[in-house]
């Protein structure tokens, strides 16, 4: 027969137990939002999606976040959301954009070196989910229409490129024609600068004052330009 100490031993095992088999059971009759992004992601682009791991701290029973890689774009990371409030489940996901990527980077090289000779296009696809009504062949343009999220841009120009601000304007309206929301950031640097820094050294740069700086809204169809820091 067992002894006190044996006897408790083994009531804590079997509660343990109990306990256990109650949170499977009750995770199992919940729905597993990550799982459900990425079938529906697989089921919508016809590829195979993986998870990658979770983004930007929110987690529930009924909202996550996460990230995921596809076969097409194995070294591009994509935003994956899964709303499944009030029994209405929503899943947004920045896939078209990485898609994307490389012709949106063109579209803006094409627009900045008609106004100037040269530029350097900064540019990182948002993490943010675009629509879900877009549907998964959306052109290149039908993903710049899209409003859900402002596109995020900056290019990098020479000091001697630039001699007015009428320039830095009509680059903004020209990427307006194509891209319904964005915020564009014109970095005007030193020809011995130029090529030479990163998107995030570019951004200090003008936080210090050490460039000169434009910035550029776009929301519906009205253009605004600011000048925010000078050399």
């Amino acid at each position: 027969m067992f002894n006190k100490k044996e006897k408790l031993k083994l009531l804590f095992l079997l509660l343990f137990l109990v306990s256990s088999i109650f949170m499977l059971s009750g995770c199992s009759g919940r729905p597993n939002l990550i799982t459900i992004g990425l079938e529906y992601m697989e089921n919508k682009y016809g590829e195979r999606f993986e998870y990658r791991g979770p983004w930007g701290g929110m987690s529930s029973r009924h909202f996550t976040q996460f990230l995921a890689t596809s076969n097409s774009f194995p070294d591009h990371l994509i935003f994956v959301e899964v709303n499944n409030s009030e029994n209405n489940m929503i899943v947004k996901d920045n896939f078209l954009a990485v898609k994307h990527y490389n012709a949106t980077v063109e579209l803006l090289y094409h627009h900045a070196t008609t106004i100037f000779d040269e530029a350097i296009i900064h540019y990182n696809v948002s993490k943010h989910g675009l629509s879900p009504d877009l549907s998964a062949n959306a052109t290149l343009y039908e993903v710049l229409a899209d409003t859900n999220r402002p596109f995020i841009i900056m290019i990098e120009v020479k000091e001697s490129n630039i001699s007015s601000r009428t320039q830095v304007e009509e680059v903004g309206r020209l990427i307006a024609e194509n891209i319904e929301r964005f915020i564009l950031t014109i970095v005007v640097v030193d020809n011995n600068v130029y090529n030479t820094l990163t998107r995030d050294e570019l951004n200090s740069k003008i936080g210090l004052g050490r460039v000169i700086a434009f910035n550029i809204t776009n929301s519906n169809g009205n253009v605004n330009t600011t000048q925010v820091d000078i050399w």
